[in-house]
């Protein structure tokens, strides 16, 4: 079997797991935030082309090497932060750190607020 093939045969699940994984070891960008993969996404950066969304690629069954391929042109960040980013980059502008909260003071009170639970 090619390596080709044995990545197409990896379970959508595996995948899953994997993808989990790798965003937890990385953690986000911005902030740090590590503790669940479902609140980690990953953010096309503007200077690739974008051509699947990842968790769509996932599952759609794609092969694993695709997937990494996609990811290559991605960072890391929980969805507080890529909310900000997406805003910032739609505004051309980034949001002044003296109106509102900083990335890590909003990220820090949403981990407080899963450990009290």
């Amino acid at each position: 079997m090619t390596l080709r093939n044995k990545l197409k045969s990896i379970s959508r699940k595996n995948k899953r797991q994997f993808i989990g994984i790798l965003k937890t070891d990385i953690g986000c960008t911005d902030c740090g935030y590590n503790k669940h993969p479902d609140a980690l996404a990953f953010d096309h950066l503007p200077e690739y082309e974008k051509l699947h969304n990842v968790a769509r690629m996932i599952s759609w069954d794609r092969d694993i090497g695709a997937i990494l391929e996609e990811i290559v042109k991605t960072e890391v960040v929980c969805h507080n932060c890529h909310a900000i980013r997406t805003a910032e980059r739609r505004d051309g502008n980034p949001v002044s750190n003296e109106t509102t909260i900083s990335k890590q003071d909003v990220c820090s009170e949403e981990q407080n607020n899963l450990q009290d639970s």
